[in-house]
């Protein structure tokens, strides 16, 4: 009875094994797993679909009518409330153009000077801090 419920239980696991199935017929799972996705979807699609409610409600059309017409008064109302707006000069659009464009690299530029003028002068003065050398005489004498 153990050696039967043990080949049971190996026959199972070789039958689910999906990895092995797919080394064996790779084209044939891949088949089998569209199929399988496409009628999910579809399951699942159909009954998430709203029911036409427009034969149930017949109120439902001039529902639909009177949020048109508020919100077309809404759109109306926003128009009149906005100022025109001033439109910027060919010489302000260009300007603005340059400046997106180009700005990151003057940034930088200005920060590498930057940056090499203080090394510079880190430099400078570690060479005026440093104790004369040995091999050079003594000016005091």
């Amino acid at each position: 009875m153990t050696e039967t419920i043990a080949g049971i239980r190996a026959s199972a696991v070789r039958v689910c094994d999906v990895r092995g199935w797919a080394r064996r017929f790779p084209w044939i799972t891949l088949g089998a797993a569209t199929a399988a996705g496409f009628l999910a979807t579809t399951a699942l699609r159909r009954s998430r679909q709203p029911k036409r409610r427009d034969e149930e409600d017949p109120a439902l059309l001039e529902r639909i009518l009177i949020d048109e017409q508020i919100a077309n008064r809404l759109r109306e109302l926003a128009a009149e409330d906005k100022a025109p707006k001033k439109r910027d000069s060919a010489v302000q659009d260009t300007l603005g153009i340059l400046l997106k464009t180009f700005g990151p690299a003057v940034q930088s530029a200005i920060t590498s000077a930057l940056a090499a003028k203080a090394a510079a002068a880190e430099a400078a003065q570690q060479v005026e801090d440093a104790p004369p050398a040995e091999d050079e005489p003594e000016k005091a004498r």
